[in-house]
């Protein structure tokens, strides 16, 4: 169920003064929760001052094109803004579907 795609999002303070946001998410990352997906990053992105966003997906067990294309088109839209997005703990299937598609490098940099 897409409600349950989020399970997690928490806050945090870098040592250099960065806020940064991270979004846990768990199951599967396609047509059905891309809206979901969109949706928390879009509030990560709100958060006053944020300059980082992580999305982990050490429990994500399936990431189609759509999910892909939200995490591509929120990274574009961070660096807009100034703010890093970068992906974390992709599970082998997901890293595959990664760094089938490409995108592998540009979602796991540390900057835009």
């Amino acid at each position: 169920m897409a409600d349950e795609l989020v399970t997690a999002s928490t806050m945090s303070w870098c040592s250099d003064g960065r806020k940064v946001v991270t979004v846990r998410l768990h199951g599967d990352v396609d047509l059905s929760t891309q809206t979901t997906l969109r949706d928390a990053v879009g509030r990560a992105l709100a958060v006053a001052a944020v300059s980082g966003i992580v999305i982990d997906l050490e429990q994500v067990t399936f990431l189609d094109s759509s999910g892909i294309s939200v995490l591509v088109g929120a990274r574009g839209a961070a660096a807009g803004r100034g703010v890093t997005i970068r992906v974390v703990k992709p599970q082998a299937a997901v890293e595959r579907a990664l760094r089938i598609t490409g995108v592998f490098d540009v979602l796991t940099a540390d900057r835009p």
